[in-house]
């Protein structure tokens, strides 16, 4: 099991960082900004949702030997894309669809991350937070559809709350992980003590 962690948090922890640093900007930026305008907010939008998408493509693919939901991983990471597509080609149409859009991507999240966390997960702390988000993420995204603000803000707004939880969250991780790893380094490079043959 440690051998396994080992190989997978060395070549996947910078991409937990990565994605954390990505939605929690991003996050910071929607509660913050003060664009108005529906088109400009569903390409950044779209950027930001087919960029992490992409990298969880990556690191998914690198997964395949290490963890058992590298498909789901795989699934969500292309429906993430998918999103952010849709978003690019439909910023000029209807708001409502790019708000139903957004919102079933939260909740679909949502529901990934805590399949998630139950089934990958060793530690019962990265377990919680990642629970945690994904409800966050849930509650946001039913939020968000039965709002009945169609202008986009609002929505945009709730999107930017819920990335923010999971920038963090993915951040947590990624550190934690890296100092478990360190600690699993130490632990294999520790000369193991023989014991005495007592006469």
């Amino acid at each position: 099991m440690r051998a396994i962690f080992k190989q997978y948090v060395e070549t996947h922890w910078w991409a937990f960082l990565l994605e954390g640093v990505v939605a929690g900007g991003f996050g910071l930026f929607a509660l913050f900004n003060n664009i108005k305008e529906i088109h400009t907010l569903a390409i950044i939008v779209s950027i930001v949702l087919m960029f992490m998408g992409a990298l969880e493509v990556l690191r998914s693919l690198m997964a395949i030997k290490t963890q058992k939901d590298w498909g789901l991983s795989l699934f969500i990471a292309l429906a993430e894309v998918a999103v952010g597509a849709f978003v690019l080609l439909n910023r000029n149409g209807e708001v409502e669809y790019l708000v139903v859009a957004i919102s079933a991507y939260m909740i679909a999240r949502g529901i990934f991350d805590c399949l998630v966390a139950l089934i990958s997960f060793t530690f019962h702390i990265d377990r919680f937070m990642w629970v945690l988000s994904g409800i966050v993420g849930t509650v946001l995204g039913f939020v968000a559809l039965a709002s009945g603000d169609y202008d986009g803000s609002s929505v945009f707004w709730i999107l930017g709350s819920y990335m923010l939880v999971f920038g963090v969250t993915d951040m947590i991780y990624a550190i934690h992980a890296r100092f478990v790893l360190k600690d699993i380094e130490e632990t294999i490079k520790r000369p193991v003590k023989k014991k005495k043959i007592s006469s």
